[in-house]
């Protein structure tokens, strides 16, 4: 019998290259202190025994261990797991007390300290934490760490034995139910197969039904469901549909909305239904206002309402609510579901009471299945290399029965190892199967996810806290590894934590782990958010409605929705996972003062935390002595006092849904956090701080120039690991010098810049056109903003901007001339708006604009009388 989900992801948590480094960065460590003495045997015990243990994760994660043994291993994993973060622990506590030292002497020192001080005194920095007791005690904890990792990775040898012993098991789990988030957009590039079942639709969508004033359903939207299994491809069915509907006139208005599972109400989808058709979301928060605007919206136009991967039939007073407003609708509109469930089909159409039509998906045929296997699997090899594939493939591909989900995932899973025997023995499991559908399916996604690297499966498997259905974008979800612990630090450090966490997201997405929509989201399929949440059991756990606060010491990321359905007095339950390194915290309301006392309470007992994320808890506080000094990323709705977040030296990301109102001079110390990489600043976040210390900074917007030391231009000279700066104010730099100290043009990372100033000025000075020529930034620069300027010259270096992709210049009124742009061939999209004496564009009549150039925006530059030619290449182009 196979292994179970929790053992699976004890083992495979702890990379052994990770522990490895760990182990190799502590005796290092020892070394420094000359405290490593007598510890050699044990340094050489744990790195010989990560090849016995990394065989032991692959017997897990190959489900060769059986239940009687997988229950000893399954407490000798997490025992493990506990040893190497007890050891990391300490490591980190390390690293504080240095960061702490180096961020006390930055505070003396203010904006005079330099890189070459700050180099000696990091050296200073060590040998003081040496003598230091604190550094003392801490190469105790070390030391103890280390043996009981010792202690513990002795216990794999019981273990050896056992992964020989068994044979491969389909590891068969029932699939729970969930869903994905939508869009009408089609993410498909190629779609094999349903053409009849388009054509039936169209002619549903435009024909004449059956809407007589004579009959009882006068007035009545006709409702169309399409019903099949998850994973059938029902929603790609309905955006091909949207698809050949644009720029039809059949209808004014095509609606989409997703409807959760899990959080249905008529409120709640009115919203999503408002959400689609304005594109904002709507600034009503009752069913009575939301349902007037949209009559209000909805009356004049004949529209397709599309209801999509509806679960919900019982609540059929909600549905009587929610489908109110289409009862009388214009002639000739249309609702449309998508559904696993005929019950849900038959509520709808109870509700609305008017010509219903069911259209039951069913499998692809066997050859339009076998073609999409084909593109998946052999996409890059030629049909010679793999015709002794050809029949092993085909008796694969048919025990999908036409499903494209499982049929494609397959097809990438199989696609990493091409060998006839790797092929054959897939197909082995799946015949034991005997034709159950829900096994092979999982069958396929667990074979497929056994094979992904060790770092992608954590990825994968912390994903299953975050809602079902849940939209990811791609910046948030890489901090959000990162902030917890999933990204390796690389022996070189070398590569960026971004990068790795970006790349782990584009190989997820590739391997079909999760799907990458128009709208510049990632979403997770509902079966592969089922894997995750089994795979991640007593890993990973979402509570809802505060849930059964049942602690678990293996539990390391939490995620609570509806928090404030908790008493005070329950929520110090939460401490019984003592283990946590991620707390996420979801209200749909603000929760009262005696509540945010309780939570900063449990905060501040939760020792090992790495992300904490409050979503509408107001007037957060951290405990001034700040117990949580591994904390890598936090995130803020409300804060009455900022002064323990410049305690937390460790902090990569901080980050606030809107501007928090904080003295000024509790802010003050942020400024030393080196390891800061993401801030919300400003009138967008937590308001200003000096910046000089912030030497990890990755993105900085809405940075004010100001005349006052700390927010000179200057003091963005340290700063050299920029990618994205956004300066406000510019008019408030004393003198070009000062730009010269900035050292934009070394930021060599840097690679969108905007320069913004807010005051015009009538009489432009020779100084305005130095500053401006020193504001060049890198020729690796691929975005550029420039907004009122009031200087008569146009930067000489833009056309050095050879990568520069986007181009944006503003409210430069006095610039009359703009050169040709014409060697920016990397040029895609240009705006030009208010620039009011602008006369003319390059030199001649017969200048070209760049020549990749898609798009163009020309906005109130009334004396622009004509344009230079347009590059073939060109897309659109507006003139307001």
């Amino acid at each position: 019998m196979a292994a179970t989900a929790v053992l699976v992801f004890a083992g495979k948590s702890i990379a052994t290259a990770a522990i490895s480094f760990m182990v190799t960065k502590a005796f290092s460590y020892l070394s420094e202190w000359h405290q490593a003495e007598g510890m050699e045997a044990v340094k050489d015990r744990l790195l010989g025994r990560l090849t016995e243990i990394q065989a032991v994760y692959v017997a897990v994660n190959l489900e060769q261990i059986d239940v009687q043994s997988g229950s000893a291993l399954d407490q000798w994993l997490w025992r493990f797991r506990d040893a190497v973060e007890g050891a990391e622990d300490v490591l980190d506590e390390i690293d504080y007390c240095k960061l702490e030292e180096e961020a006390g002497v930055h505070n003396l020192q203010g904006d005079q300290v330099r890189n070459p001080i700050i180099k000696f005194v990091r050296e200073k920095v060590v040998a003081k934490f040496k003598n230091h007791n604190s550094g003392r005690n801490m190469v105790v904890k070390l030391r103890k760490a280390l043996e009981d990792l010792d202690g513990v990775a002795q216990g794999v040898c019981q273990f050896l034995q056992l992964i020989n012993h068994f044979d491969n098991h389909p590891l068969v789990v029932h699939a729970e139910s969930s869903y994905q988030q939508t869009s009408s957009a089609l993410t498909a590039t190629e779609i094999f197969g349903r053409d009849n079942e388009k054509e039936q639709i169209m002619r549903w969508l435009t024909g004449n039904l059956d809407e007589s004033p004579n009959t009882n359903r006068a007035n009545r939207l006709p409702v169309l469901a399409i019903i099949g299994i998850g994973g059938i491809g029902k929603s790609t069915l309905v955006q091909l549909v949207c698809k050949d509907l644009e720029g039809s006139s059949h209808f004014d208005k095509i609606v989409w909305a997703h409807v959760s599972r899990n959080t249905f109400s008529a409120t709640r989808v009115t919203q999503k239904i408002l959400e689609a058709i304005t594109k904002e979301k709507p600034n009503a928060e009752t069913l009575e206002a939301l349902q007037q605007i949209l009559r209000e919206q909805l009356k004049p136009r004949k529209f397709l309402l599309i209801l999509d991967d509806v679960w919900e039939d019982r609540e059929r007073r909600e549905w009587e609510l929610l489908m109110a407003p289409f009862q009388t609708s214009q002639s000739g509109s249309r609702i449309m579901l998508t559904t696993r469930m005929q019950s849900v089909a038959d509520i709808v159409t109870s509700v609305m009471g008017g010509t219903y039509e069911y259209l039951h998906l069913h499998g692809l045929d066997e050859d339009k299945n076998f073609m999409l296997f084909q593109k998946v699997a052999f996409e890059d090899v030629e049909a010679e290399d793999y015709a002794h594939l050809l029949p092993v493939a085909k008796k694969i591909v048919k025990k999908f029965q036409g499903c494209p989900l499982v049929t494609k995932i397959a097809g990438g899973h199989l696609k990493e190892n091409r060998s006839a025997e790797h092929w054959d023995n897939l197909y082995s499991q799946l015949e034991q199967l005997e034709g159950k559908l829900d096994r092979i399916f999982t069958t396929v996604l667990r074979a497929s996810y056994g094979h992904l690297p060790e770092d992608l499966q954590i990825c994968f498997r912390y994903c299953s806290i975050f809602p079902k259905g849940y939209l990811f974008k791609k910046d948030e979800l890489v901090k959000m590894w990162m902030g917890s612990g999933l990204i390796p630090q690389t022996r070189s450090g070398m590569e960026r934590p971004e990068d790795i966490g970006e790349r782990y997201l584009v190989q997820l997405t590739r391997k079909s782990f999760c799907t990458f929509v128009p709208t510049g989201y990632y979403v997770m399929h509902d079966l592969l958010h089922d894997l995750a949440r089994n795979v991640s059991v007593g890993e990973c756990l979402r509570l809802e409605d505060g849930g059964n606060m049942q602690g678990s010491d293996t539990v390391r990321h939490l995620w609570i929705e509806n928090f404030s359905k908790l008493q005070p007095k329950k929520m110090k339950d939460i401490l019984l996972f003592k283990n946590l390194r991620t707390l996420i915290i979801e209200n749909s309301s603000e929760i009262d003062n005696d509540c945010v006392s309780a939570l900063e309470r449990v905060v501040e007992g939760l020792k090992g935390l790495r992300l904490l994320s409050l979503k509408r808890v107001p007037k957060f506080c951290f405990a001034k002595k700040v117990p949580n000094k591994h904390l890598r990323y936090v995130s803020l709705s409300g804060m009455q006092k900022a002064h323990g977040l410049s305690k937390l030296y460790h902090l990569q990301v901080l980050t606030a849904d809107k501007f928090i109102a904080v003295e000024p001079q509790q802010l003050k110390k942020l400024g030393s956090l080196s390891c800061l990489r993401y801030v919300s600043y400003g009138s967008n976040g937590l308001g200003d701080f000096r910046v000089v210390g912030l030497t990890s900074l990755q993105e900085l917007h809405n940075f004010q120039i100001q005349a006052k030391e700390g927010y000179k231009i200057s003091s963005l000279q340290n700063l050299s690991c920029l990618r994205k700066l956004q300066m406000c104010n510019l008019q408030n730099i004393g003198n070009h010098e000062e730009v010269i100290e900035a050292k934009l043009n070394e930021k060599v990372h840097l690679k969108s810049l905007s320069l913004n100033w807010s005051v015009a000025n009538d009489s432009p000075k020779d100084e305005d056109n130095l500053i401006i020529e020193r504001l060049e930034p890198s020729a690796r620069l691929e975005k550029l903003e420039i907004a009122g300027y009031y200087g008569i010259q146009f930067p000489a270096w833009i056309n050095h901007l050879l990568l520069i992709v986007s181009l944006e210049l503003r409210k430069c009124r006095n610039w009359a001339y703009l050169p040709p742009l014409g060697n920016l061939r990397s040029l895609k999209h240009l705006e030009l708006q208010e620039i009011t004496e602008l006369i003319k564009i390059g030199k001649s009549s017969d200048f070209s604009l760049p020549p990749n150039l898609r798009t163009m925006v020309v906005e109130d530059c009334q004396n622009l009388m004509k344009l230079p030619l347009l590059p073939s290449s060109f897309g659109a182009v507006g003139n307001q």
